[in-house]
Parts: C-alpha cells; sequence; structure tokens
C-alpha cells in the first residue's frame, strides 16, 4: 500500500476512534453508576425527562406538545414515565391544540364568542341590544323593524333613529 493511502486510512481510522470516544463520553459515562439504576445525561429529546426538563417526548419537534427545548406548550398537558405522551387541555382540539373543543368560543383562552352577534361568558346575550331572540336579530324595540332595527314600524313616523 502506499504511503499516501496508508496515511488516509490512518485518517480515517483515527477519525472513527474519535467519534467513537464522543460517543462513549456523551452517552455511555451517562449511564455509567455504581448502583444498578442508570442516570441519563438530560438530552432534550432522548425521551427521559430529568433535571429541568418540563417535558421530553423523545423528538424536538415544536407544536407536538413538548417543545425543541423540552417546554409543555400552550394549550397542551404532557405526562408519561417513557417518553412523554402530549395531549390537549380540555378546551383544546386539533393536531396542534389551536381550536376550541366548543365551537361556540374562539381566541387563544376560548373565552370570546365566536359569533359577534353574541356576547356573554355562555355566549347567549346578543351583542347589540338593538337586538333579541334566539338569534339576535329580532328588534328589541317593537316600534323599529329592519335588518338595523332603524325603520318605524308605525307609518306616521319617519327617519332613522
Amino acid at each position: 500500500m502506499s504511503s499516501s493511502l496508508q496515511n488516509k486510512s490512518d485518517c480515517k481510522s483515527r477519525i472513527a476512534y474519535r467519534t467513537f470516544v464522543a460517543f462513549f463520553l456523551l452517552f455511555c459515562v451517562a449511564c455509567s453508576s455504581t448502583d444498578s439504576q442508570p442516570s441519563y445525561s438530560g438530552i432534550c429529546g432522548d425521551g427521559v425527562k430529568v433535571n429541568r426538563e418540563a417535558c421530553d417526548d423523545g423528538n424536538l419537534i415544536a407544536g407536538d406538545g413538548c417543545s425543541a427545548n423540552c417546554e409543555v406548550e400552550p394549550r397542551f398537558a404532557c405526562e408519561g414515565s417513557g417518553p412523554d405522551s402530549c395531549y390537549c387541555l380540555p378546551l383544546y382540539t386539533g393536531d396542534k391544540c389551536d381550536l376550541c373543543k366548543d365551537s361556540t368560543y374562539t381566541g387563544a383562552t376560548c373565552d370570546q364568542c365566536a359569533d359577534t352577534r353574541f356576547t356573554g361568558a355562555a355566549c347567549d346575550q346578543c351583542s347589540d341590544t338593538r337586538f333579541t331572540g334566539p338569534d339576535c336579530t329580532q328588534c328589541a324595540d317593537r316600534r323599529f323593524k329592519g335588518r338595523d332595527c332603524n325603520e318605524c314600524v308605525d307609518p306616521k313616523y319617519t327617519g332613522d333613529f
């Protein structure tokens, strides 16, 4: 074998050895313990929740409940003893828990009425006091009619109010 081929082969061997040593130091040393229980290094994304990790679902993908920094994402809860399992909090649904489970509501905390005609905690009151009824389309004041409740019912009265 020529000298340059031997040098390349030696170089590859040294790189492989260094890679092995780095892997050993990173992963194997963390598992060496005097007792029979392994200890983990706390690497985010390894599926083991330790140290300051609020969650660890075994990946570094954001939007699945456990962030790339191993923090529980908004509108999610995570639990588990192996890789954490993350799920939507009770108010939310959707792949990213970005939808309100009850379509009556909207907003980041599902506390706003999805239909702007309504207001109140149960979205059961008309937001515009000119209207009433279950669908907020009837004029609250019976003297008026029309889409905007600004037309007089009695023809002897005219004008917008």
